[in-house]
Order: structure tokens, then sequence, then C-alpha cells
């Protein structure tokens, strides 16, 4: 289940980056989805992946939530680039830092820097990162 919403997540996002992602010749020429970071909470309740590919059009990567047990994840940012060096640490069980290269801008989730599944929140603190 978990997998399932956070492709979900990261095909929805890739579908909004406007493009077919398609070669000259027609065909498909996106790498596949890779999961290039994993964390987990300090309580075990959250884990914090970083999943990533890259197209003819552009990149995307992206920093998604899956609440354990609780059945329900979601995106938290995405950056319309590739491989750019997304790091993950927990402060706390409730507040993800997430260091990424200043001079690529983000898009957050809706909900904004809270995520939450039932009565579990988390804080995802966005940090800019020198390069």
């Amino acid at each position: 289940m978990r997998t399932l919403t956070i492709l979900i997540t990261v095909n929805f996002l890739a579908a909004c980056s406007g493009d077919a992602h398609r070669t000259p010749d027609g065909s498909a020429g996106s790498t596949p989805i890779e999961r290039y970071a994993k964390t987990t909470s300090p309580d075990g309740e959250v884990e914090a992946l970083v999943y990533h590919y890259d197209s003819p059009s552009g990149g995307l990567t992206q920093v998604s939530l899956d609440f354990v047990g609780l059945g329900c994840g979601s995106g938290s940012a995405a950056w319309y680039a590739y491989d750019i060096g997304i790091e993950l640490r927990w402060l706390d069980a409730h507040t993800l830092e997430v260091t990424y290269p200043e001079d690529i801008s983000f898009r957050h989730n809706p909900s904004g820097e809270y995520l939450g599944c039932f009565d579990r929140t988390v804080r995802v603190v966005m940090v800019p990162r020198k390069n």
C-alpha cells in the first residue's frame, strides 16, 4: 500500500510537469523511479523517503512521508530536477529537516510544512544549502 501511495504521488507530480517524457523517436526516455534516501523517525512511526527520476524533458525529485501502520502517506516537496543531493534528518519524532541546494526552487505539498495522518503530524522544515 505504501509503495502504491508513493508511486501515485510521484506519477501525479510527473504528469503535472507538462511533458509526455518521450524521446524524438517516440519511445519513453525516462529513467525508472528510484528511491535514493530513506530515514525513519526516532519513534519508528514515520518513514521519510526521497524518490527521483530523469527524462529528456527534465527530472523530478520528491520527498515523501509514509505513516507506518496507518495506511497513508503524502508527498511533501518536489523539485523539477534530478540527482540534486537532498538530505533528510529527523530533529525529533515530529520534525523532519530536508536540506536542498539553495539555487533550485521547490514546490511544497498544498498543506505546507505540516503533513498528517489521523492524529500523527510531522513538520517538514526546508533548509537551503549553499553549493
